[in-house]
């Protein structure tokens, strides 16, 4: 597992791609040639930061990663996750020391890699101590595996109490114009500890664009019925109401709101189409050249 590369400072773009919808599963209109299309886009296009975890589609992002990064390795940032475990389909959560190190040795093999930028602790583990989960991550910093560290949906408290075993570099949170309550809570944290926010889900998983209204049906086995935005009926419908006071271009308007808030430092758009990556990514280095 060991590898000479060099642990210099992180430094991650405003934009980068959230990797769950290429995949291919899971996702509506989603498959493994949208995955593929949408993922060389992105490398022509010029986007370095690449956001993926395990469980997003049970080991088929990194695979899709891992199959298409080699000659781009050296300019690229890979974020991945450990904490959300997998078997015949059944998630768990497991923080303990030896799974930690199981979970990243079978991330480096999916993402044919022999080293990860970013490493994350996906959701907290409330039945291991953070103490043997640190330990795990500081075994990966000495044997190089990884170069960083981010921690992601993680409450004040908890996330207060693993910044002091460990050097903690990022924050990871959904944010949107409609959840934002939990990342707002620890933003006075992140300012006061200089970290770098990263926020997730800008578009509330497709709500806040126009391919999805009031007669909006699931695929089988979409992710988004995990969602309270979407599986509660009256939450959904306030959500569209909501939506439109964003106006008539509600995905500029939505990725205005994340740009506003000056504390998150990169913004993460997951999308398995080209167009509305190309869409999203121009809106967003528009918003940029604004703020210069």
């Amino acid at each position: 597992m060991k590898t000479d590369a060099d642990n210099k400072k992180l430094l991650l773009p405003y934009f980068g791609l959230g990797c769950w919808q290429i995949a291919g599963t899971g996702w509506k209109g989603a498959g493994k040639d949208q995955g593929a299309e949408t993922f060389a886009t992105a490398l022509n296009e010029g986007v370095t930061f690449f956001d993926t975890a395990p469980i997003y589609g049970f080991g088929l992002s990194e695979k899709m990663i891992g199959e298409n990064l080699s000659q781009f390795r050296n300019r690229i940032i890979i974020a991945t996750k450990c904490g959300l475990t997998f078997s015949e389909g059944k998630v768990g959560h497991n923080l303990s020391y030896d799974s930690v190190l199981h979970e990243c040795e079978e991330s480096l093999k999916r993402l044919k890699t022999d080293y990860i930028d970013l490493y994350q602790i996906h959701w907290p583990d409330t039945g291991t101590p953070l103490k043997e989960t640190v330990k795990a991550l500081e075994r990966l910093l000495q044997e190089k595996v990884i170069r960083h560290i981010g921690i992601c949906n993680y409450p004040l408290p908890e996330l207060e109490k693993i910044s002091g075993l460990i050097k903690v570099e990022t924050v990871q949170y959904e944010y949107n114009y409609l959840q934002h309550e939990l990342a707002d809570s620890v933003m006075n944290f992140v300012e006061d500890k200089n970290l770098h926010f990263i926020a997730y889900s800008p578009l509330a998983q497709g709500l806040l664009t126009d391919n999805i209204g009031s007669g909006y049906s699931f695929s089988k086995k979409d992710v988004r019925r995990l969602n309270p935005l979407f599986n509660n009926r009256e939450l959904f419908n306030e959500s569209l109401k909501r939506k439109k006071d964003l106006g008539e271009n509600t995905v500029r308007e939505a990725l205005r709101f994340i740009h506003s808030k000056k504390q998150i430092k990169s913004v993460l758009v997951g999308t398995c189409s080209r167009r509305h990556l190309l869409e999203t990514k121009r809106i967003i280095e528009g918003l940029q050249k604004g703020r210069r």
